[in-house]
């Protein structure tokens, strides 16, 4: 599990490992998502979650000052 507190304008990479899913939670603020959903880019804001399965890579854009939680999941 990861926490990140991110201010606006600040993008965060994210990367899954082959045959792992993962969970992310938005606990405040409003992100962007891109690269790891389709369509290619999500607006999440707090309270949203989205579900990874099996994705590459991807990038977390924070909108405002936001705090999101990455799950790694089997």
């Amino acid at each position: 599990m990861r926490l990140a507190r991110l201010e606006a304008g600040t993008p965060l990479p994210m990367e899954l490992a082959a045959g792992r899913h993962g969970w992310l939670q938005i606990v405040s603020g409003r992100i962007v998502l891109t690269g790891m959903t389709d369509p290619e880019e999500v607006l999440l804001e707090a309270g949203d979650g989205a579900g990874l399965s099996e994705e590459a890579a991807g990038e977390i854009q924070a909108q405002e000052l936001s705090e999101v939680l990455l799950f790694d999941l089997a």
